[in-house]
């Protein structure tokens, strides 16, 4: 390798300095004795320099994308070599090494390994560089990618995705609790899209979620995060936890950032190896044959309110498409809203910015609700539970030993359900809740009359949808909430008979 470019890269070797600076001071300088340090600029340019002499030899069992030929790629360092037979992969090893002899570069035998991909033959072929086996994996890791030796090789990658961000999440609760505090959910919500996404969705744009089990770990550590976000009990509904936080499911963001990545694919020049791969497997899949076109419309079938993928062409509408995938959303969400039977007080609610029932409008189906932005923690957590039903009223603790919803009475009266509106509105029986009721709209009436008198026109249970929308009412009818439920656990649960 010589020439004028070549030079440059030889001058900066020789006269380069670094500099350390910490808290506004600046070291002396010093030179780099093993050439550009690593993460210099210059160091990717100056190894791909270096690499661009490798030629491995080629066979009639190389592989082939759209007809280009792809025996081998380069992340960095990291490097794979691609075979269809044992003694295609033999010579280009003997190939590799060759090379390397010849610029003075040496293999790091003790990362090098082979795996056979889609399955394992029954009598496994020995490789050797440079005169040494080559160990044989069946579940190793390249670009952060876990690869097995099976017919789907990227089989346990989203698990171990999932494992991670699990422990990730556990240590990160762990140690908020710790120091006895409570991570505002905005905060949790801000967290999870800046820590745990980018794990529960690293290699979908590879990996199609093409069965409806491919993404079962994923989203229970997804589930796990929100439900502890929100602090409530895992007996939650599920939709529930997608609708308060505005976080799509993770299938459903998986397969938006899919779609993202086959408009990008969409765009680039023919000559790409990428681009290779997209026409490469868009003619398997109209053959009728196992490739990634197949798994991203399957991925999209599976969706809860299935999408239809049009014909990959260049005339794709990527924006139109992804539009769909969030129409599918919102309708999956209202449905299984609509079809939670406790979760009433999440159904029909105004938007933000009614008020009265004259301007209700409709809330959006999912978006961070306004009551999760409260500042006492305890106010916050106690209406977050009583909107979600993860609360210790009778209606919801009797539903879990299967007690008919008529039996499940108040405790203090006994004579009606205790469910959320009894317990707030109705309920006489017992003097300090009647206080806190009297205190409440007192002062509501006092600070915000045009509110009381909007209050005044609804039933119980709007009454509950409009006070939790209202910023003006917010705060005090949080407070009235954890009071009211406070009191209710200070009293043992009325428990009926069985016959």
């Amino acid at each position: 390798m010589s020439g004028p470019l070549f030079d440059v890269y030889r001058l900066v070797y020789a006269r380069m300095l670094y500099y350390v600076r910490a808290n506004g001071e600046t070291g002396e300088g010093f030179p780099a004795d093993m050439g550009v340090l690593i993460g210099d600029p210059a160091s990717p340019i100056m190894w791909l320099l270096y690499f661009r002499s490798l030629i491995v030899v080629r066979t009639p069992d190389d592989v082939e994308l759209a007809g280009v030929t792809l025996s081998h790629l380069e992340q960095a360092d990291d490097i794979v070599l691609f075979a269809l037979s044992p003694t295609a992969l033999q010579a280009k090893l003997d190939s590799f090494y060759s090379w390397c002899c010849s610029v003075f570069l040496r293999i790091n035998k003790l990362k090098s390994w082979w795996m056979p991909l889609s399955s394992i033959p029954r009598v496994l072929p020995v490789f050797k560089l440079g005169g040494e086996l080559v160990p044989v994996k069946d579940t190793e890791f390249y670009v952060g990618m876990k690869l097995s030796a099976t017919r789907n090789i990227f089989a346990q990658h989203s698990q171990y995705k999932a494992d991670t961000a699990f422990t990730i999440s556990s240590i990160m609760f762990a140690s908020i609790d710790k120091r006895c505090v409570q991570c505002p959910p905005v905060t949790s919500c801000r967290l999870y899209k800046t820590i745990i996404d980018p794990h529960l969705t690293h290699g979908c744009d590879v990996s199609p979620d093409a069965t409806k089990s491919s993404t079962d770990g994923l989203e229970r550590t997804q589930l796990i995060y929100l439900r502890k976000a929100l602090r409530v009990g895992k007996k939650t509904t599920t939709v529930a936890l997608f609708t308060e936080t505005g976080i799509a499911p993770v299938r459903y963001r998986r397969a938006d950032l899919l779609v993202r990545f086959l408009g990008y694919l969409l765009q680039r020049p023919r000559t790409d190896l990428v681009a290779c791969a997209l026409r490469d497997s868009l003619d398997l899949a109209a053959a009728g044959r196992a490739s990634w076109a197949l798994d991203v419309s399957r991925s999209l079938q599976l969706l809860p309110v299935p999408v239809a993928l049009p014909a990959v062409n260049y005339a794709l509408d990527i924006d139109a498409l992804r539009e769909e995938i969030k129409v599918s959303l919102r309708t999956h969400l209202a449905t299984a809203l609509d079809g939670a039977a406790k979760l009433d007080l999440l159904r029909a609610r105004p938007a933000e910015r009614a008020e009265d029932i004259w301007t209700w409008g409709s809330a959006p189906v999912t978006v961070l609700r306004s009551y999760l932005k409260l500042k006492v923690p305890d106010h916050r957590t106690a209406l977050t539970r009583l909107l979600l039903c993860s609360h210790g009223l009778a209606v919801e603790r009797l539903r879990w030993d299967k007690w008919p919803r008529e039996v499940r009475l108040c405790r203090f009266c006994e004579d009606a359900v205790e469910d959320a509106v009894h317990a707030l509105w109705d309920c006489g029986a017992d003097e300090e809740l009647v206080a806190l009721r009297d205190g409440f709209f007192d002062t509501m009436e006092n600070r915000e009359p045009a509110i009381a008198a909007a209050v005044a026109a609804l039933d119980g249970l709007d009454m509950i949808r409009f006070l939790s929308t209202v910023p003006a009412m917010l705060p005090s009818f949080a407070r009235f909430v954890h009071y009211v439920l406070r009191r209710f656990g200070e009293v043992p649960m009325f428990r009926p008979q069985r016959a």
